[in-house]
Protein backbone atom coordinates (compact mmCIF):
# COMPACT_ATOMS: atom_id res chain seq x y z
CA UNK A 1 0.00 0.00 0.00
CA UNK A 2 1.59 3.76 -1.02
CA UNK A 3 -0.01 7.31 -0.04
CA UNK A 4 -2.42 8.80 -2.64
CA UNK A 5 -1.70 11.88 -2.93
CA UNK A 6 -5.48 13.12 -3.31
CA UNK A 7 -6.06 16.18 -5.79
CA UNK A 8 -9.05 19.07 -5.29
CA UNK A 9 -12.00 17.66 -5.69
CA UNK A 10 -13.37 17.90 -9.10
CA UNK A 11 -15.45 20.54 -10.10
CA UNK A 12 -18.40 18.25 -11.02
CA UNK A 13 -18.31 16.38 -7.92
CA UNK A 14 -18.83 19.51 -6.05
CA UNK A 15 -21.54 20.87 -8.14
CA UNK A 16 -23.56 17.80 -7.76
CA UNK A 17 -22.85 17.73 -4.10
CA UNK A 18 -24.52 21.38 -3.94
CA UNK A 19 -27.78 20.05 -6.17
CA UNK A 20 -31.20 18.80 -4.76
CA UNK A 21 -31.52 15.53 -3.70
CA UNK A 22 -27.62 14.55 -4.33
CA UNK A 23 -26.52 11.45 -4.16
CA UNK A 24 -23.39 8.66 -4.95
CA UNK A 25 -26.09 6.39 -7.04
CA UNK A 26 -27.23 9.77 -9.07
CA UNK A 27 -23.97 11.10 -9.97
CA UNK A 28 -24.00 11.40 -13.80
CA UNK A 29 -19.90 12.07 -13.87
CA UNK A 30 -19.42 8.52 -12.32
CA UNK A 31 -17.28 7.07 -15.38
CA UNK A 32 -15.29 10.51 -15.25
CA UNK A 33 -14.97 9.97 -11.56
CA UNK A 34 -13.50 6.33 -12.10
CA UNK A 35 -11.02 7.96 -14.90
CA UNK A 36 -9.98 10.54 -12.08
CA UNK A 37 -9.21 8.24 -9.76
CA UNK A 38 -7.80 5.94 -11.66
CA UNK A 39 -5.11 8.56 -12.88
CA UNK A 40 -4.89 9.98 -9.62
CA UNK A 41 -3.89 6.94 -8.28
CA UNK A 42 -1.33 5.25 -11.49
CA UNK A 43 -3.80 2.56 -11.90
CA UNK A 44 -3.16 0.64 -8.49
CA UNK A 45 -5.54 -0.69 -6.36
CA UNK A 46 -5.73 1.72 -3.19
CA UNK A 47 -5.30 -1.00 -1.49
CA UNK A 48 -3.31 -3.85 -3.10
CA UNK A 49 -1.52 -1.82 -5.18
CA UNK A 50 -2.74 -4.62 -8.34
CA UNK A 51 -3.15 -2.89 -11.54
CA UNK A 52 -7.06 -1.93 -12.64
CA UNK A 53 -8.82 -0.33 -14.87
CA UNK A 54 -12.08 1.60 -15.57
CA UNK A 55 -13.85 -1.68 -17.09
CA UNK A 56 -12.40 -3.70 -13.99
CA UNK A 57 -12.34 -0.86 -10.30
CA UNK A 58 -15.27 0.00 -8.65
CA UNK A 59 -15.19 3.42 -6.32
CA UNK A 60 -14.22 2.43 -2.88
CA UNK A 61 -15.74 4.90 0.23
CA UNK A 62 -13.61 4.36 2.56
CA UNK A 63 -16.22 5.41 5.22
CA UNK A 64 -19.05 3.76 4.02
CA UNK A 65 -21.91 5.24 2.27
CA UNK A 66 -24.49 3.40 5.10
CA UNK A 67 -22.96 4.47 8.06
CA UNK A 68 -21.26 7.77 7.14
CA UNK A 69 -23.66 9.31 4.68
CA UNK A 70 -22.65 12.77 4.68
CA UNK A 71 -19.13 11.28 3.37
CA UNK A 72 -20.62 9.65 0.39
CA UNK A 73 -19.55 12.89 -1.98
CA UNK A 74 -16.55 13.86 -0.64
CA UNK A 75 -14.00 13.33 -2.69
CA UNK A 76 -11.23 12.71 -0.25
CA UNK A 77 -12.91 9.51 1.19
CA UNK A 78 -13.32 8.09 -2.61
CA UNK A 79 -10.93 5.60 -3.71
CA UNK A 80 -10.61 3.33 -6.65
CA UNK A 81 -10.48 -0.18 -5.54
CA UNK A 82 -10.02 -3.78 -7.19
CA UNK A 83 -12.80 -6.33 -7.36
CA UNK A 84 -11.04 -7.83 -4.79
CA UNK A 85 -12.16 -11.71 -5.41
CA UNK A 86 -15.80 -10.31 -5.82
CA UNK A 87 -18.22 -14.47 -5.99
CA UNK A 88 -15.10 -15.74 -4.63
CA UNK A 89 -15.44 -17.38 -0.86
CA UNK A 90 -14.82 -15.09 2.32
CA UNK A 91 -11.08 -15.91 2.51
CA UNK A 92 -10.44 -15.24 -0.47
CA UNK A 93 -11.65 -12.33 -0.83
CA UNK A 94 -9.71 -8.82 0.06
CA UNK A 95 -9.77 -5.11 -0.36
CA UNK A 96 -13.04 -3.47 -0.40
CA UNK A 97 -15.06 -6.55 -1.61
CA UNK A 98 -13.92 -7.86 2.00
CA UNK A 99 -14.19 -4.68 3.83
CA UNK A 100 -17.79 -3.99 3.02
CA UNK A 101 -18.99 -1.72 5.16
CA UNK A 102 -16.63 -2.13 8.36
CA UNK A 103 -14.26 0.80 9.71
CA UNK A 104 -10.55 1.15 9.16
CA UNK A 105 -7.88 3.10 10.72
CA UNK A 106 -6.16 3.04 7.49
CA UNK A 107 -6.11 5.96 5.54
CA UNK A 108 -4.40 6.16 2.26
CA UNK A 109 -4.36 9.63 1.31
CA UNK A 110 -2.57 10.25 4.24
CA UNK A 111 0.55 11.58 3.27
CA UNK A 112 3.48 9.61 4.49
CA UNK A 113 1.13 7.31 7.39
CA UNK A 114 1.44 4.16 4.60
CA UNK A 115 4.97 4.58 4.31
CA UNK A 116 5.82 5.11 7.79
CA UNK A 117 3.60 1.97 9.23
CA UNK A 118 3.63 -0.90 7.00
CA UNK A 119 6.02 -3.18 6.29
CA UNK A 120 6.98 -6.06 4.40
CA UNK A 121 8.82 -9.27 5.01
CA UNK A 122 9.99 -10.00 1.16
CA UNK A 123 10.78 -13.57 1.77
CA UNK A 124 6.97 -14.60 2.41
CA UNK A 125 5.40 -11.29 1.04
CA UNK A 126 3.85 -10.87 4.06
CA UNK A 127 2.25 -7.43 4.47
CA UNK A 128 2.45 -6.08 8.19
CA UNK A 129 2.44 -3.61 10.51
CA UNK A 130 3.55 -3.32 14.15
CA UNK A 131 1.01 -0.64 14.94
CA UNK A 132 -2.01 -3.35 16.36
CA UNK A 133 -4.71 -1.52 15.17
CA UNK A 134 -3.22 -1.26 11.25
CA UNK A 135 -2.58 -4.49 11.27
CA UNK A 136 -5.74 -5.58 11.99
CA UNK A 137 -6.89 -3.68 9.10
CA UNK A 138 -4.20 -5.50 6.71
CA UNK A 139 -5.41 -8.96 7.96
CA UNK A 140 -8.41 -9.10 9.24
CA UNK A 141 -10.28 -6.29 7.66
CA UNK A 142 -8.82 -5.77 4.07
CA UNK A 143 -7.34 -9.23 3.86
CA UNK A 144 -4.21 -8.65 2.16
CA UNK A 145 -2.49 -11.87 2.91
CA UNK A 146 -4.21 -14.22 0.86
CA UNK A 147 -2.09 -16.30 -0.99
CA UNK A 148 -2.49 -14.75 -4.51
CA UNK A 149 -1.73 -11.55 -2.97
CA UNK A 150 1.48 -12.67 -1.11
CA UNK A 151 3.01 -14.47 -4.36
CA UNK A 152 2.20 -11.05 -6.29
CA UNK A 153 4.52 -8.98 -3.83
CA UNK A 154 7.07 -11.91 -3.63
CA UNK A 155 7.26 -12.15 -7.20
CA UNK A 156 7.62 -8.08 -7.84
CA UNK A 157 10.89 -8.02 -5.43
CA UNK A 158 11.83 -10.98 -7.38
CA UNK A 159 11.17 -9.82 -10.82
CA UNK A 160 13.30 -6.86 -9.76
CA UNK A 161 16.53 -8.59 -7.95
CA UNK A 162 16.85 -10.76 -11.58
CA UNK A 163 16.53 -7.45 -13.21
CA UNK A 164 19.73 -5.99 -10.90
CA UNK A 165 21.47 -9.03 -11.00
CA UNK A 166 21.50 -9.64 -14.64
CA UNK A 167 23.02 -6.22 -14.42
CA UNK A 168 25.23 -6.35 -11.42
CA UNK A 169 26.17 -10.13 -10.79
CA UNK A 170 26.98 -9.43 -7.42
CA UNK A 171 24.64 -8.09 -4.63
CA UNK A 172 26.89 -4.75 -4.38
CA UNK A 173 24.61 -2.63 -6.30
CA UNK A 174 25.27 0.66 -7.14
CA UNK A 175 24.03 3.39 -4.44
CA UNK A 176 23.24 5.92 -7.32
CA UNK A 177 21.14 2.83 -9.32
CA UNK A 178 18.89 2.05 -6.76
CA UNK A 179 17.97 5.34 -5.91
CA UNK A 180 17.41 6.21 -9.79
CA UNK A 181 15.09 3.22 -10.01
CA UNK A 182 12.85 4.28 -6.42
CA UNK A 183 12.54 7.97 -8.36
CA UNK A 184 11.54 6.10 -10.93
CA UNK A 185 8.99 4.18 -9.45
CA UNK A 186 7.54 6.90 -7.31
CA UNK A 187 6.79 8.84 -10.74
CA UNK A 188 3.10 10.76 -10.19
CA UNK A 189 0.67 10.98 -13.14
CA UNK A 190 1.48 7.70 -15.12
CA UNK A 191 0.74 4.28 -14.90
CA UNK A 192 2.79 2.99 -11.56
CA UNK A 193 3.99 -0.64 -11.39
CA UNK A 194 2.06 -3.46 -9.77
CA UNK A 195 3.05 -3.63 -6.32
CA UNK A 196 5.77 -0.92 -6.76
CA UNK A 197 5.72 0.19 -2.74
CA UNK A 198 7.05 -3.63 -1.94
CA UNK A 199 10.14 -2.95 -4.68
CA UNK A 200 10.64 0.59 -2.96
CA UNK A 201 10.54 -0.52 0.32
CA UNK A 202 12.88 -3.45 -0.88
CA UNK A 203 15.48 -0.92 -2.38
CA UNK A 204 14.78 0.97 0.82
CA UNK A 205 15.69 -1.91 2.87
CA UNK A 206 19.45 -2.41 0.38
CA UNK A 207 20.06 1.12 0.72
CA UNK A 208 19.50 1.22 4.26
CA UNK A 209 16.44 4.04 4.56
CA UNK A 210 12.96 3.05 5.64
CA UNK A 211 11.09 1.15 8.35
CA UNK A 212 11.44 -2.31 6.14
CA UNK A 213 11.98 -5.96 7.20
CA UNK A 214 13.57 -8.42 5.00
CA UNK A 215 13.33 -11.65 7.32
CA UNK A 216 10.93 -12.48 10.11
CA UNK A 217 10.32 -8.89 12.24
CA UNK A 218 6.42 -8.79 11.19
CA UNK A 219 4.61 -9.26 13.91
CA UNK A 220 1.95 -12.17 14.75
CA UNK A 221 -0.81 -12.04 12.90
CA UNK A 222 -3.82 -11.27 14.88
CA UNK A 223 -7.17 -13.98 15.62
CA UNK A 224 -9.84 -12.19 13.11
CA UNK A 225 -12.63 -12.71 15.70
CA UNK A 226 -15.49 -11.47 13.45
CA UNK A 227 -14.39 -14.27 10.24
CA UNK A 228 -17.09 -17.17 10.56
CA UNK A 229 -16.35 -20.58 10.75
CA UNK A 230 -15.45 -22.04 7.23
CA UNK A 231 -15.14 -25.18 5.51
CA UNK A 232 -12.92 -26.55 3.87
CA UNK A 233 -13.39 -24.90 0.54
CA UNK A 234 -13.34 -21.86 2.28
CA UNK A 235 -17.39 -21.20 2.26
CA UNK A 236 -18.83 -19.69 5.71
CA UNK A 237 -20.58 -22.57 7.36
CA UNK A 238 -24.42 -21.75 7.54
CA UNK A 239 -23.95 -19.57 4.69
CA UNK A 240 -26.67 -20.34 1.92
Amino acid sequence: MKTIQKQPEPAYLMQHWLSAYATFDNLQEKEQLKQDLLEEQGYLCCYCMRRIRIDNMKVEHRQSQSKYPAQRLIYKNLFAACDGGEGKPRNKQHCDTHKGDDDIVIDPGSVGLCEANIQYNFHTGIICSHRNDWNHDLNCVLNLNTDDLREARKYAVQAFKDRMWKKYPSSDWPRQVLMKTRDELLKSGEKLEPYCQVVIAYIEHKLGIGPYTHHSGCPKKPECQDEKPQDGDGNQIGEK
